[in-house]
């Protein structure tokens, strides 16, 4: 990784937490619902929701000290290279460990329904987005980096919005 991160600011360093905080939010609400219906995989998503926020938070943090000190911790942005695909890797296995327990109807009915709809169109439209920045913008210019990180906060927050929705809305509610 560069030894300085080139026009970040301390803003947009800031910034890159905020993401993180939505995700392990989201990883708290679905693992205490997964853990209600079957243990081990509830405590298993708990695990690789925490070792991805240790990984998020740690790039975040590296960020940051790269920026306001100019010191460049390489460690803190290795760590985030292994924590992160752990905690996914942990987060998939409590997914098939618990997928025979899952009332995947009701699921879909509920994230098909309103509001939940709302926020899954917008999480499609933030996921495509992203998926095109990689091809077209300049990871070069500063302006992406706003870009990119302003769909990441708009992505995290509109997931963790529709699983808090999704986890509090009665079943008489969508079917």
């Amino acid at each position: 990784m560069a030894k300085t991160l080139s026009g970040v600011t301390l803003p947009l360093a800031l910034m890159d937490f905020i993401p993180v905080l939505f995700f392990f939010i989201t990883t708290i609400l679905i693992a205490s619902e997964l853990k209600k219906i079957h243990f081990i995989g509830g405590l298993l998503f708990y695990v690789g929701g925490i070792f991805s926020f240790i990984g998020g938070f740690l790039q975040a943090l590296w960020k940051l000290i790269m920026v306001s000190s100019k010191k460049n911790i390489s460690i803190l942005h290795t760590l985030f290279k292994y924590f992160m695909p752990i905690g996914f890797l942990l987060i998939i296995d409590a997914l098939i460990m618990s997928r025979s327990n899952l009332s995947w109807k009701i699921l879909k009915s509920k994230l098909m329904s309103m509001p939940c709809l709302l926020f899954i169109i917008v999480i499609v439209i933030c996921m495509t987005l992203m998926t095109t920045f990689i091809f077209t913008l300049d990871s070069s210019k500063i302006k992406t980096h706003w870009i990119e990180e302003s769909v990441n906060i708009i992505f995290q927050g509109c997931v963790c919005i529709c699983v808090y929705y999704a986890i509090h809305m009665k079943i008489n509610q969508v079917i």
